[in-house]
């Protein structure tokens, strides 16, 4: 990623600059140290991240630990959406079916979807 979670939120590193003179008090370098980019708490983070998004998940989008345990059987929620962008697809390949169907193998077709660029922004 390169930038850490705390860097994300706002925070920008400390750079400090140490001097270091001689015996007359002349400079004889000047040593530029930077904050860490990242914490022992951004590591922890990032690495729970990481653990949480290899979880097996279910095709409900549940983890799959938490979709298969026997304790949880008949204790979910169930609520429906329609994907508008997907009941218009269907139909526009359901016209197309009826149109084309036996002159195009429309099974072998691959359609696209996309908003349209005139489409009102979403609210």
């Amino acid at each position: 990623m390169g930038v850490s979670p705390r860097r994300l939120r706002g925070w920008e590193p400390r750079t400090t600059q140490i001097i270091h003179r001689d015996r007359w008090g002349r400079v004889e370098r000047i040593v530029t140290v930077r904050e860490p980019e990242y914490s022992e708490n951004d590591m922890l983070l990032i690495l729970a991240s990481r653990r949480e998004d290899q979880r097996p998940m279910s095709r409900t989008g549940l983890p799959l630990d938490v979709a298969t345990d026997p304790r949880n059987d008949g204790q979910f929620e169930h609520i429906p959406t329609t994907d508008l962008a997907l009941k218009d697809s269907n139909k526009v390949q359901k016209d197309f079916r009826d149109r084309y169907g036996d002159v195009v193998d429309v099974d072998a077709l691959i359609w696209e979807t996309r908003l349209r660029d005139d489409a009102p922004p979403a609210t």
